[in-house]
């Protein structure tokens, strides 16, 4: 499995297809926080509302990035026909499968903490305004200080993202290997993404409820996936 998911990673890059997203993200996080928007009525006043702020925002990026990679690591592969190649490998389907998810996995991980260490870091040293209503404009000065009593929020937040990001891929493979639909894809990651971009993972009781039913609806989407691939050809 350890070198499944190395294969992995060298394919994505020799694709090159990280740079681009860490691009973006380092220009929408300086954007953003020079014209940081209101949220309810309210400004972000103290690191632990920039927190939350950053959770959604780095949400929403690492949607967009996990449903591009997921069909680029799936579709892509069933589209050109170059999984056929893998899976004349003395190598369990379902090995090649799980690999893919976890390499997956890993860059959720990876895109999130860069997001959050770029608000951490560029947040006291950019001039934070924020437009009020009636176009007025405010220079925001954050009240407290970062410090370590903030780190329990900023891995619940991280940790809650993972794992729904992960199980998100889950099911865009499913559109990607056994119903293969470019335009379901795209609705869905749309859907997910408008979803991830308005919640923050910091209630216990809603993310444990959230991520149940997220990881049940997974469960019933990997049986199909499981079932296509033992026992269905490679076609397109």
């Amino acid at each position: 499995m350890i070198n499944l998911v190395k294969a992995e990673f060298l394919k994505l890059k020799r694709r090159n297809k990280l740079t681009p997203f860490l691009i973006i993200s380092i220009v929408s996080c300086c954007s953003i926080l020079l014209i940081l928007p209101s949220k309810d009525g309210k400004s972000v006043k103290d690191w632990s509302s920039m927190i939350l702020f950053t959770s959604s925002f780095s949400n929403l990026l690492v949607s967009i990035f996990i449903a591009i990679l997921t069909g680029k690591l799936f579709m892509s592969e069933y589209k050109d026909k170059t999984i056929s190649v893998a899976f004349t490998y003395p190598v369990s389907r379902l090995k090649i499968y799980f690999s893919k998810i976890i390499v997956i996995s890993i860059h959720s991980l990876l895109f999130t903490l860069f997001n959050f260490a770029l608000f951490i870091v560029f947040t006291p040293l950019l001039p934070i305004i924020h437009f009020n209503s009636g176009s007025t404009i405010t220079f925001i000065q954050l009240t407290d200080n970062f410090s370590v009593n903030l780190f329990p929020l900023i891995i619940f937040s991280i940790v809650g993202s993972v794992i729904c990001q992960t199980l998100f891929s889950v099911i865009y493979s499913f559109f990607c290997i056994v119903k293969r639909s470019t335009l379901a894809l795209v609705l869905l990651s749309i859907a997910f993404i408008n979803f991830v971009a308005n919640y923050e993972f910091i209630n216990l009781t809603k993310f444990l409820l959230i991520t149940c039913s997220t990881a049940l609806v997974s469960l019933l989407f990997l049986v199909f996936i499981i079932n296509h691939l033992l026992n269905k050809d490679v076609t397109y």
